[in-house]
């Protein structure tokens, strides 16, 4: 298949919305196209020097599979503790665990620019075949690819990818590398950074988001999971809110976050300080998820500028005050 996509050989189907071979590549010049078709390259010179000398290559597969949120799975937030959660303020997703979330489009796969989706295709040659039989991704579903090789590296973002290093294949053992695709909600609509906010705290668009995260973590258990700002690109999610949000998923699912600031010194020092207020106050998901619906329901209140994550502190010692101040 991938080699038929290289040759421009496939054609697309009323099932495949974009495109399905690796042609928009060779007609855009630009720098993240010319990486990615570096990329596509050094896979087949390495395929073909791995069949020589190993065995056991035409043994090897990768996994493509569609996961659904049953409604049963997602009736209650219960009191289940907070998980443990690393901040890491310039690292890459992939860099401590093999299980990354894709902040995908409804409709995964390539392109011919550089957000993170695009990026995670395009050094992962192997998974660019989800374009011909992944149909779009339901508001309860996730796609989950296992088993793909890295083969290249990148820096820069958008149009200024470019191809930093090659991944050679035995440098791990990949048949344990899991991406996991979880599209968001696209604020893009909106005409300003607080009617974004206004749109996200919805209590549908919540619990959307919520149920999409919890059917993505839910691939894997008692893990660590790659993340970042999912959705918080050209989407222009809040970054604080979904934070918070993979915060209750991973917790919810039982797993672990690791999650990347890229760079964002700010939004790391509040999302640590943050950490610790969790922490000290002993709350659980359930408590932070009521904390998050109170201020749903307050929204308009809120100036344009205001911090989800001061607020909610600010809400919880409101709280203590107040439950202090009851008879007892």
């Amino acid at each position: 298949l991938l080699w038929n996509m290289i040759l421009g050989s496939i054609e697309r189907t009323k099932c495949n919305i974009y495109w399905v071979t690796f042609e928009i590549w060779f007609i855009h010049g630009r720098t993240c196209a010319c990486a990615y078709l570096h990329t596509v390259i050094e896979y087949f010179e390495q395929s073909f020097e791995y069949l020589i000398t190993k065995d056991s290559f035409m043994n090897e597969f990768v996994l493509f599979e569609r996961k659904t949120l049953a409604q049963e799975q997602f009736d209650e937030i219960l009191d289940v503790n907070i998980c443990q959660i690393n901040i890491d303020l310039n690292g890459s997703i992939g860099d401590r665990s093999n299980i990354e979330i894709d902040f995908a489009n409804a409709d995964i796969g390539f392109g011919k620019t550089g957000t993170q989706e695009e990026m995670i295709f395009g050094s992962t040659i192997e998974i660019c075949v989800a374009m011909l039989f992944c149909d779009t991704i339901n508001d309860n579903e996730a796609i989950m690819m296992k088993g793909a090789r890295k083969i290249s590296k990148f820096v820069g973002y958008g149009l200024n990818v470019a191809f930093k290093e090659l991944i050679p294949f035995e440098s791990q053992n990949w048949t344990d590398r899991i991406i996991i695709a979880i599209d968001s909600l696209d604020f893009g609509y909106c005409e300003n950074e607080f009617e974004s906010i206004l749109e996200q705290f919805k209590s549908e668009n919540l619990n959307r988001e919520l149920r999409k995260a919890i059917v993505g973590f839910l691939c894997v258990n008692n893990s660590w999971i790659e993340t970042g700002f999912w959705g918080c690109g050209a989407f222009c999610g809040s970054k604080e809110l979904k934070a918070l949000i993979q915060i209750c998923a991973a917790s919810f699912t039982k797993n672990n976050l690791n999650f990347y600031c890229f760079g964002d010194k700010t939004f790391s020092e509040k999302f640590e300080n943050f950490i610790k207020f969790l922490c000290q106050n002993n709350l659980n998901i359930k408590d932070l998820w009521h904390l998050i619906k109170k201020i749903s329901t307050n929204i308009s209140k809120y100036s344009q500028s205001f911090s989800i994550f001061y607020e909610i502190m600010q809400i919880n010692s409101k709280n203590k005050i107040e439950n202090s101040q009851e008879p007892q």
